[in-house]
């Protein structure tokens, strides 16, 4: 990775559950004694309410898969995901998602309700399932990851933040014309407007809930951690950026997914870089055509660097 902001410096032992549950199943129990998902039908409008339990400690991973297509402009099935008894940062909880959400953690034994509500017009047909984790006592074994509802992809002028309709975790919707420097280690947060292109050009930006690496201990050993990760991901395509607005303190972006966590887990963060990577609007591994600072809107070359340097 480059230094700079113009420098060029498993999951072990599955526990599927029972398919035991459809559209008007509110309430039922899931199960995990079966190897089938629970498989759920939910029509537009409608909610369909679940109880996991566990009959002992441990770590799992929740998954609601409504099999979201493949093009990056199409939304799919569109649930938002109540999970009370889980430990979700509350800027993510009970958020609209487009056809994908996960939770890992770890559970004490007892009984965990899910509500899936259906905020789209078409009905979603989906997969619950539930799968243990395998990992040390003392490695990160909680995350989340979704699909963003959010679509929008028009280019706003530098430094509009209004009309981008961003989330609090954006992956995401409308940006500005130019796109940061691929490769690169910021040390100061790369403004969002700018980020969400180079997502949508088919990279990753993996970011720090921090204003730097000076701000504590924690923020350092965090932008290291992302740092490890992205030369262990080995791929030009990425960025490495403090974001102080961001709801938790670790978290990876691709174009529409999202993944986020307070600690760090190298190995699901790098397999939701080898599932999510280029699957951007345009695949398009060029840094910017004029070279700028994308941490600060001053000194922009020109509105849209897309088809610089002739506008410019």
């Amino acid at each position: 990775m480059r230094s700079g902001p113009t420098m060029k410096a498993s999951l072990a032992c599955s526990l599927t559950i029972a398919a035991l549950c459809a559209a008007a199943c509110n309430g039922e129990e899931v199960g995990t004694e079966s190897d089938d998902l629970t498989q759920i039908e939910v029509s537009a409008g409608d909610s369909v309410e679940l109880t996991v339990p566990l009959d002992e400690d441990q770590s799992v991973v929740i998954t609601v898969d409504c099999s979201p297509p493949q093009d990056p402009d199409r939304d799919g099935a569109i649930l938002s995901v109540s999970a009370p008894d889980l430990a979700v940062p509350s800027a993510l909880r009970d958020t609209a998602r487009a056809g994908y959400w996960q939770w890992a953690g770890e559970l004490s034994a007892g009984e965990y309700a899910l509500a899936l509500r259906n905020e789209g017009n078409v009905t979603a047909h989906c997969s619950l399932s539930v799968a243990a984790q395998s990992h040390d006592s003392d490695q990160c074994s909680a995350w989340t990851v979704h699909r963003s509802v959010v679509s929008g992809a028009v280019h706003i002028p530098v430094g509009d933040e209004e009309s981008g309709d961003w989330e609090s975790l954006p992956a995401s919707g409308n940006h500005w014309g130019a796109w940061a420097p691929w490769g690169t280690i910021y040390p100061r947060p790369v403004l969002r407007g700018f980020y969400l292109h180079n997502l949508e050009h088919g990279g990753a930006v993996l970011s720090y809930g921090c204003s730097s690496r000076d701000e504590s201990a924690a923020c350092a050993r965090a932008e290291d951690d992302l740092v490890a990760l992205a030369n262990a991901f080995g791929q030009n395509r990425v960025i490495v950026t403090p974001d102080p607005d961001q709801p938790t303190l670790y978290a990876v972006r691709t174009w529409r997914w999202a993944y986020s966590s307070d600690c760090f887990d190298k190995k699901s963060a790098k397999k939701f870089l080898s599932a999510h990577f280029r699957n951007g609007r345009e695949d398009i591994d060029a840094d910017p055509p004029i070279p700028f600072d994308p941490t600060t809107t001053e000194d922009v070359p020109c509105q849209n660097l897309m088809s610089a340097p002739d506008s410019c």
